[in-house]
Formats: C-alpha cells, sequence, structure tokens
C-alpha cells in the first residue's frame, strides 16, 4: 500500500477533478462503507477515501489516478448493498460513489427502453415509465435501489417479464485504465442503444455479474415493458412440495404465468400479515406450500390462458384450495408488482438468505438438507424456509432459491448459527448439484475455485487481461492471490 505521501497527493488530486465537498477522507463519512449487512462473512475494512463523482469524464480521471498508483477502486451506485460486493476487501482502497450520478438520460416509448445513470433507483425509473404507459420489470429489492446495479449483477425479479434475468440492452463502461467502452449496439457509430446482440461477441454479458470487477458501468440502456390491460390471479396450496411444483414445467412451456413463486407458510404469512402480532396467529391457517400465480395482457389473451391453465393444473396435480381466481391480499400485491415494501417484509425479524439457482426437481431434496442443516446449527426446523422462482423464459429445471434463517447481527450466537448453517448448506448444494450462485459473491467461489478448471483459468485471465494492476474491486470473484496489509 502506498505511503502517506501518496494518499495525500491523490486526495489533493481528486478534490481538483470533483471539489473539495465531494471526496473525503474523514473518519465519520467513512465508516459507512466498511461494511453491509453481510458483516460476518465478509471482514468489515474501512476504504481511505471516498470520492463522489457527478459526470463519467469525472469518472475516467479517478480511475486514471488509482491505476497510476496501483490503488483498489471499489464501484457503489446506491448503497444498498448486499454480500459485501462494495465493500473494500483491501485497506487502502477508494470508494466511488456513483450516487450523484442520478439522471433518467431517456425514456423511449417507440424503442421500448429507458437509458440510466448508475445512481436512479428502481421507485424512481418505475414512476418516469408508469407517467409514459409502461414498466420496468422489477427487482426484489427496495424501491432505494440502484437499476442499473440490479440488471447488471442479473437480480432476482418478481415479474417474469422478457428474458428472465436479463433486462439491460446496452452499456458504457470506464475500464482500469480510464478508456471508455461501449457495449451493445451503442458501440457502432451513429447508432441507436437499443439493441444487444450484434455481429460481435456479448461484451455485455461479460461485464454482468461482475461487481465492478473489470470496469465501472456508468450508463446502460434497459428494457421497459407494456403496462398489463387486464390480469388474473390464482393462489394455490399444496400441502406437499412434490405435489406444488409438479404444475410448475407445463404452465411455464406453455408461457401462462406472468409471476409464479413457490412460497413457505410462514414466508406466505409474511407478506399477508399487517401487524407483527398477527404472525402466530395466521401459523396454520395455510398450506404448507403456496403457489400465487398472475396471468396477465390483454383480456381475450388472459382469459384464453386462465382456461389453459386451470386445465394444466386439475390434470396435472389439483391443489387442496379452490381451484379458481381470487383476489390476492393487498400486501401480496404490492410485494409483487412494486418495489420490495422491505420494513413489511421484516415483521418477523431480520433473516439472512442463501440465494442459489438449480434443478426444480431437486427442490424435496434441498428443503431436506438444509432443514438437516438448520437443526444441527440451533434451529427449529419450522424457522428454516425455501422460496423458489422458476426463470421466465422457464428451460428444463432452472429455477432460483432462496434459503431464509432469522437472525440478528447483534447477538453472537445468533451469527454464530447463520455463519454454522450457510457454510454447512453451500457445501451440500455443490455435492447435491446446483447450477450456480446467484451472484459470484466471494464465499462460495472459494470452495469451488478448484473445481472449475479451464473455465476458471480463462474466467481469471480475461479479468487480468481487462486490470492487469487489479485495482478494480479486487476479491470479490476469486479470492485474491496476495493481500495487501
Amino acid at each position: 500500500m502506498p505511503d502517506k505521501a501518496i494518499y495525500e497527493q491523490i486526495y489533493q488530486k481528486l478534490q481538483s477533478i470533483v471539489g473539495p465537498e465531494r471526496v473525503s477522507n474523514d473518519g465519520p463519512v467513512l465508516i459507512a462503507y466498511e461494511r453491509d449487512q453481510h458483516w460476518p462473512f465478509v471482514t468489515p475494512t474501512r476504504p481511505a477515501i471516498v470520492v463522489q463523482p457527478k459526470s463519467t469524464e469525472e469518472v475516467q480521471q479517478i480511475v486514471k489516478i488509482a491505476n497510476e498508483h496501483k490503488i483498489p477502486i471499489v464501484p457503489l451506485s446506491r448503497g444498498v448493498n448486499v454480500r459485501g460486493l462494495c465493500v473494500p476487501a483491501k485497506k487502502g482502497s477508494i470508494v466511488i460513489d456513483l450516487r450523484l450520478m442520478n439522471r433518467i438520460l431517456e425514456i423511449n416509448t417507440e424503442m421500448m427502453t429507458a437509458t440510466v445513470e448508475p445512481g436512479v433507483t428502481h421507485g424512481q425509473l418505475q414512476i418516469a415509465a408508469r407517467e409514459k404507459g409502461c414498466r420496468i420489470c422489477i427487482p426484489g429489492a427496495p424501491a432505494t435501489g440502484s437499476i442499473l446495479a440490479n440488471y447488471l449483477l442479473r437480480g432476482v425479479y418478481h415479474t417474469n417479464a422478457g428474458d428472465g434475468i436479463d433486462h439491460a440492452l446496452s452499456a458504457e463502461f470506464v475500464l482500469p485504465n480510464g478508456e471508455l467502452l461501449k457495449v451493445g449496439s451503442a458501440a457502432f457509430p451513429n447508432s441507436d442503444p437499443y439493441w444487444r446482440y450484434t455481429c460481435s461477441p456479448d461484451f455485455l454479458g461479460l461485464f454482468q455479474s461482475m461487481p465492478g470487477s473489470m470496469g465501472i458501468c456508468t450508463k446502460m440502456t434497459v428494457k421497459l415493458y407494456p403496462l398489463p390491460e387486464h390480469e388474473v390471479w390464482f393462489m394455490l396450496g399444496y400441502d406437499k412440495i412434490e405435489d406444488a411444483i409438479a404444475i410448475i414445467p407445463p404452465l411455464m412451456n406453455a408461457q401462462i404465468p406472468s409471476v409464479l413463486w413457490v412460497l413457505p407458510q410462514y414466508t406466505l404469512i409474511k407478506l399477508i400479515a399487517k401487524k407483527t402480532k398477527e404472525l402466530e396467529k395466521l401459523r396454520g391457517t395455510f398450506p404448507e406450500w403456496t403457489i400465487p400465480i398472475t396471468i396477465e395482457g390483454p383480456k381475450e389473451i388472459v382469459e384464453a390462458k386462465v382456461k389453459v391453465a386451470m386445465d394444466i393444473i386439475r390434470k396435472t396435480s389439483p391443489p387442496k384450495t379452490p381451484l379458481k381466481p381470487v383476489p390476492p391480499p393487498t400486501n401480496f400485491v404490492k410485494e409483487f408488482k412494486y418495489p420490495r415494501n422491505i420494513l413489511g417484509f421484516l415483521r418477523a425479524g431480520s433473516y439472512h438468505a442463501l440465494a442459489f439457482y438449480g434443478p426444480l426437481k431437486k427442490y424435496p431434496e434441498y428443503i431436506r438438507m438444509m432443514k438437516e442443516n438448520g437443526e444441527k446449527a440451533g434451529y427449529k426446523r419450522e424457522q428454516v424456509d425455501l422460496l423458489a422462482s422458476p426463470y421466465a423464459q422457464f428451460w428444463g429445471q432452472a429455477c432460483y432459491y432462496e434459503a431464509e434463517v432469522p437472525y440478528t447481527s447483534a447477538r453472537e450466537e445468533s451469527v454464530e448459527m447463520v455463519k454454522k448453517f450457510h457454510y454447512a448448506t453451500l457445501k451440500d448444494l455443490i455435492k447435491i448439484g446446483i447450477y450456480g450462485w446467484f451472484r459470484p459473491f466471494l464465499n462460495p467461489m472459494k470452495l469451488i475455485i478448484d473445481d472449475l478448471g479451464t473455465y476458471g483459468k480463462l474466467w481469471r485471465d480475461i479479468m487480468k487481461l481487462i486490470d492487469p494492476n487489479e485495482i478494480m474491486n479486487p476479491g470479490k470473484v476469486f479470492p485474491m492471490e496476495k493481500e495487501l496489509t
């Protein structure tokens, strides 16, 4: 790590770029950037400097200075972070806080796109899009999160809109050497940035799910979707998970649902309850598993799909609840149609989520394993939940899962319990067989690094080719070869 004199020079240079009011090395400011809710798994590390640019040009200048001195940099869009992705892994890092780059640059209803900067929130863009008669694909995250960051990291989405987890069309990235890279059709002179796949390789895909590890995204064009003319809800209840998931492949293959999730009883209760004291009263009043389904679109098409859906469900696995359209609880609609109401979802207390992708047919096996690991860690079996959502465009058995256990970071006993459950479950998931992790955060990557073979080597080589000085958010994809102290 460079000495204090070098950092003082860097600090003065950053002040000349953004002004003294948008750069800080004060302890009370820096402490807010040293950890997130994943701190028991990612060591809190305070940055040396935080800087807030307002333009792509300022980001380029900042990155050039960091690269010249080989100073690690950590990009952050809105600060609504999980899994330590925006927490420095090395001492002496510079956090580039992008929240002041918060402009919606364009909403184009003809092309059904919006172009945004990293500080634009889900709520901000959803409001602007709805004013134009369209909508975004809502991430399962608070309204204050960055839409650019979520689409870049391929978040989980409540509605099965478009291409599942890919809602980004084109973007621009500041590379570690300060150069600007445009990807998608935006790379072509005089071309509107409205198409991702050109005659070239998918460079946007290369930078996705790479939390700031190869470059900083300063602008992105994303997909918009039409507002539904009509919608119908079903709430299907089952006592056995095997019966519940049997209906999913035929429904998804017929491209019927706009929303389809598999929810354990207690997860459903947390979404429905209006007050904390209602949680325990509602236990046992619902089936063990509930599948909410929304069918939306033009009224005639929705009505036709409803008939097909009911026929599929009746023939495949009839629910214990009435097989008919039902109006869902208001809280439930808000959860799945709008940005997440985190305060409402946390009525049962804070929780730890372990998310991954795996085959739908292994759902019962995942549940049994997690319940056992939960008991070994000190939980009651009913405290371990596993909810799931199939990919929007369902191919084969592809499914998103999220295991949840109660967690209180202020209690050492709770921290130890969640860590024991977390690491045991990570190892067992690899043994059982999964498609991959929900974002490449460091802990699970350590477990599979030796099993990636040529794939992992090529991945590393590409990262080092783009970032030879390894300054871009090091330690967030692969374990660092050399630690700085």
